[in-house]
């Protein structure tokens, strides 16, 4: 089926499937998924919140999420600008949900001892320790990055967490080079900002101890 004439990315073919998903071709709805299952799944265990989330579950959160939103797409943006778009609402409202059981639970917890510690050092010390400092550091950066604009997160996202070339990126955003360069250089010095803000000023070894962040530090370090 040929897409509207209002169709802004026409190389799209994600943004194509989507078009005869939402016209009636319900049996594409798989080979959209296989297109881009990896991408979201990538994305969703870097940022993920705690380890005891599933990530293919969020998976399908995100897919059935797609789904649901066929009738009312419209390819103002490409594709995958979109996908991730719904992938991070999933994710923060995941991450939301988590928070909230959390203050529950810590209510048995001595107040004594709870004031002794930071969550960071709860993390440390629970078993097992190094699953508990991975979900803190990709929590951390996650609340990092919900703090920055959108374009500067998707350009971050892009270059950085993604892998694109600074010219892909641009081309994704509808950008010119330079003008990308500049909204990475802005999402670093937001992002080490806002992690020192929370974390103090020396973050390193937070970074160090959270193999999945080695991109994030690789950013910040060149902020």
């Amino acid at each position: 089926m040929i897409a509207p004439s209002h169709f802004h990315h026409p190389d799209d073919l994600d943004a194509q499937l989507m078009f005869r998903i939402k016209n009636g071709e319900h049996e594409v709805f798989e080979r959209l998924v296989r297109r881009n299952r990896s991408t979201v799944l990538r994305f969703i265990r870097h940022f993920q919140a705690p380890s005891l989330v599933d990530p293919e579950d969020l998976t399908q959160q995100v897919f059935l999420r797609v789904y649901k939103a066929r009738h009312t797409y419209r390819a103002t943006a490409k594709f995958s600008s979109w996908l991730y778009t719904i992938t991070r609402n999933v994710v923060s409202n995941t991450n939301r949900q988590l928070a909230r059981r959390r203050e529950i639970s810590i209510q048995g917890v001595s107040d004594a001892k709870f004031e002794r510690q930071t969550p960071f050092e709860i993390s440390v010390n629970s078993d097992p320790a190094n699953n508990l400092i991975r979900s803190e550091c990709r929590r951390a950066v996650h609340r990092a990055m919900t703090r920055l604009g959108r374009r500067q997160q998707e350009a971050l996202r892009l270059v950085h967490f993604q892998g694109y070339s600074y010219l892909a990126a641009a081309q994704e955003l509808m950008l010119s080079e330079m003008a990308l360069k500049s909204l990475v250089q802005r999402a670093r010095t937001g992002l080490k900002k806002s992690l020192q803000q929370e974390h103090g000023e020396d973050i390193d070894d937070m970074l160090r101890a959270c193999a999945p962040c080695h991109r994030t530090s690789f950013a910040l370090k060149r902020s």
